[in-house]
């Protein structure tokens, strides 16, 4: 009788996992998962099941050990062209723009670019690239999930503005699945 297992992990420096080295890449967060895996005897194939930034290493994953990967699931994966084209689409920078907009701008800029600014240590915009120079899943099985109320990512933004962010997310959702 076959069996399978599901396992998960806390990623370095969060949960109850210690500290990695700083700044961490999806790179490195992918060396360490392979490791682990690998020394816990987890045998491939793996199906990952993946959430917001946690979808780079999947990507990363597969494109660097395909024969691993049986499939994945994306669950609200955070795409990593989302700060690029979301920060494309916000109006010019002004003293005299609301912060909502500041705000905005300093979460796709600062926040993204100093890796000192999250727990992990993870340099988000190194990252992105990493995941988009990912070559996907090829022919594995690939679900993409997100959330019908996406209030959260769009919440105090300007009308106009926040139908832009929305419409840019779903577009790249569904990107995942055409490019992956």
């Amino acid at each position: 009788m076959a069996t399978d297992r599901g396992c998960s992990y806390d990623r370095a420096g969060l949960g109850q996992s210690q500290p990695g080295p700083k700044p961490r890449t999806t790179d490195g967060q992918v060396d360490d998962l392979h490791a682990l895996l690998h020394a816990a005897g987890v045998e491939p194939p793996y199906v990952f099941v993946a959430h917001s930034s946690g979808g780079w290493n999947a990507m990363v994953y597969a494109g660097r050990y395909p024969r691993e990967v049986a499939g994945a699931v994306m669950v609200d994966v955070r795409p990593p062209a989302t700060s690029e084209q979301w920060l494309a689409a916000l109006p010019p920078e002004s003293s005299a723009e609301p912060e909502v907009l500041h705000q905005a701008r300093a979460e796709l800029t600062d926040f993204e670019g100093d890796p000192t600014l999250n727990p992990e240590g993870l340099d988000l915009a190194a990252s992105a690239v990493q995941a988009k120079a990912a070559p996907g899943f090829g022919d594995a099985p690939l679900v993409v999930l997100t959330a019908g109320d996406r209030v959260a990512i769009t919440e105090g933004l300007p009308a106009d503005l926040a139908a832009s962010f929305d419409e840019i997310w779903m577009d790249l959702q569904t990107g995942l699945v055409d490019e992956l």
